[in-house]
C-alpha cells in the first residue's frame, strides 16, 4: 500500500514538471586489437628507417620514414613518425582483423613545420578504406605540432594489412603520425538501446492520459503494454506511470 502511494506522488509530481530522461546505453567497449605509439626510440633526436627496416610491429614498405624521438614533441610516449624520412616513405603492419566485421581505425595526425608544403598528406589503406587525411602546419613548431586525433570506420577483408604512406612526390618534409589504434565496433544486442535515447514527457499544462478504470470483473494485475520501455530507465518509470 505504502509503495502504491509513493507511486501515485511521483506521478503527481510528473503531472506539473518537464521531466527528460537521459538514458545512455554504454556498450561495452571492445578492447583494441592492435596499439602502437612508436616508442622506444633510443636516438636522441631521431633515426631513419629505410625500406625493408622494422620499426616495433611495422615494416617500412617502401622508400624511408623518420622515427622520431624528441626532435618534437609527440602525441603520447617518446616517440613519432614522419612518413617522408629521406623522400617519401610508407609503414605497414599485419592485424589481426575477420573479414566483414566492422573496426574503428584512430590515430593523431600533425606534420613536419620544418619545410615543404605546409599542407602534409598522409594516405590509409586498411580493407574496405582507401583514404587521404590532411594536416596543415601553419603556426605549428617542434614544441606545438597540434596534434590531431582522426577516426574512421573500415570493414575487414582477406587483406588485413594496414598500411600508411605519403602520396606527396619528392618532399622529405611529410605528415606525422602517432598512436594507432584499431578496436572492434562492437554490435548492439538486439532490443538494447544502442545510442543515446533521450525519453522527453513535456508534462506542464498537459492532460496526462490515464489508465481507464478497470471494469469491475477486470483483473486487478496492471497493463502496461501501451508503454513497451526502449530501456530499463523507461521501463522502470513506466512501472511507476502506469500503477
Amino acid at each position: 500500500m505504502c509503495f502504491q502511494q509513493a507511486a501515485l506522488q511521483v506521478r503527481s509530481i510528473l503531472d506539473s514538471s518537464v521531466l527528460i530522461l537521459l538514458c545512455v546505453a554504454v556498450s561495452a567497449q571492445a578492447s583494441p586489437i592492435f596499439y602502437d605509439g612508436f616508442n622506444g626510440i633510443s636516438d636522441p633526436m631521431f633515426t631513419t628507417v629505410n625500406l625493408g627496416g622494422t620499426i616495433g610491429p611495422w615494416t617500412v614498405s617502401n622508400g624511408s620514414v623518420d622515427w622520431i624521438s624528441t626532435y618534437w614533441q609527440p602525441a603520447g610516449g617518446n616517440g613519432s613518425i614522419d612518413i617522408a624520412g629521406n623522400g617519401p616513405g610508407a609503414l605497414s603492419t599485419t592485424l589481426s582483423t575477420v573479414a566483414g566485421q566492422s573496426y574503428t581505425l584512430s590515430f593523431y595526425l600533425a606534420g613536419n613545420p620544418d619545410g615543404g608544403d605546409p599542407n602534409k598528406f598522409l594516405q590509409v589503406q586498411v580493407g574496405n578504406l582507401n583514404q587521404v587525411f590532411t594536416f596543415d602546419t601553419s603556426g605549428h613548431s617542434h614544441n606545438s605540432m597540434g596534434w590531431t586525433l582522426m577516426s574512421v570506420s573500415f570493414i575487414a577483408t582477406a587483406d588485413n594489412t594496414l598500411t600508411f604512406s605519403s602520396p606527396t612526390v619528392g618532399s622529405p618534409y611529410g605528415a606525422a603520425l602517432d598512436e594507432v589504434t584499431v578496436s572492434p565496433v562492437p554490435a548492439v544486442a538486439a532490443g538494447k538501446c544502442g545510442c543515446i535515447c533521450v525519453c522527453s514527457f513535456l508534462l506542464a499544462g498537459t492532460a496526462i492520459p490515464r489508465r481507464p478504470a478497470a471494469p469491475s470483473n477486470a483483473s486487478a494485475t496492471p497493463s502496461r503494454h501501451a508503454a513497451k520501455a526502449v530501456c530499463g530507465v523507461c521501463e522502470f518509470f513506466g512501472q511507476y506511470w502506469y500503477l
